[in-house]
């Protein structure tokens, strides 16, 4: 996307997860003045079926995104269950990122794991937020990512 210009004249250099304008990360309200009307509600589906708020949250461009860029990673270590997922750094967005579990996929509720430290992305303004537990033997456990806009 690099040398567009929208429709408010500003000057976009670099790709749409590292647009700056006027030297500074985008915010939410930039994204939407970009990429106009066709995203004009946050949780209307994109043709890969996730809410545009999830393009925006794991920074990815909302027409172009697929299915394998907005995917939680998820390994097992040893006896840890380890999540991974791209997020904007502290202080660049209005969103706020949560990991939530459930038992049975109705009741949920932040899940009881470990932040480690983020490492850094190749995205300006982006991060790999890392998160970990142990893993319970006893029961079945669902892991999602709740993201929402302030």
């Amino acid at each position: 996307m690099g040398g567009c210009i929208d429709n408010y004249s500003h000057f976009f250099i670099g790709m749409g997860r590292t647009a700056r304008i006027f030297g500074r990360i985008i915010n939410a309200c930039d994204w939407w003045d970009f990429f106009g009307d066709a995203i004009n509600n946050w949780n209307t589906p994109h043709s890969a079926g996730f809410p545009r708020l999830l393009d925006y949250a794991l920074g990815v461009q909302p027409f172009q995104s697929s299915a394998a860029q907005l995917a939680v990673q998820v390994s097992v270590v040893t006896n840890t269950l380890v999540v991974q997922f791209p997020c904007w750094a502290p202080g660049t967005s209005e969103l706020t990122y949560q990991l939530q579990s459930s038992p049975d996929l109705v009741n949920w509720s932040p899940w009881n794991c470990t932040a480690l430290p983020p490492q850094p992305s190749i995205e300006t303004g982006m991060e790999e937020a890392l998160y970990q537990a142990l893993i319970s033997t006893n029961s079945s456990t669902y892991i999602r990512l709740s993201v929402s806009l302030h």
